[in-house]
């Protein structure tokens, strides 16, 4: 992932009627914050637990899946070439 972009994950109860908390990574020069809020927006308490759980998934310390940069669409100059 490229440096300053930020991730954020929705979790949901088991049963899926409970929102929250959501949990957000921002990828800086020197790697990862990690952070968590409550569904109305309060932040969490910073733990230790979400680096040291994801310095052992599998690319660019992320779980699941990590979307590709899209293909941009051909283009053709004005002139034709």
């Amino acid at each position: 992932m490229p440096i300053d972009v930020w991730l954020v994950a929705e979790h949901r109860s088991r049963s899926g009627s409970a929102q929250g908390p959501y949990y957000f990574a921002h990828k800086t020069a020197t790697g990862w914050n990690f952070g968590a809020a409550t569904a109305d927006g309060w932040l969490l308490p910073a733990t230790s637990a979400c680096v040291a759980c994801h310095s052992e998934a599998p690319a660019d310390n992320l779980f699941g899946f990590v979307p590709e940069a899209p293909a941009l669409p051909e283009t053709k100059r004005p002139d034709g070439g």
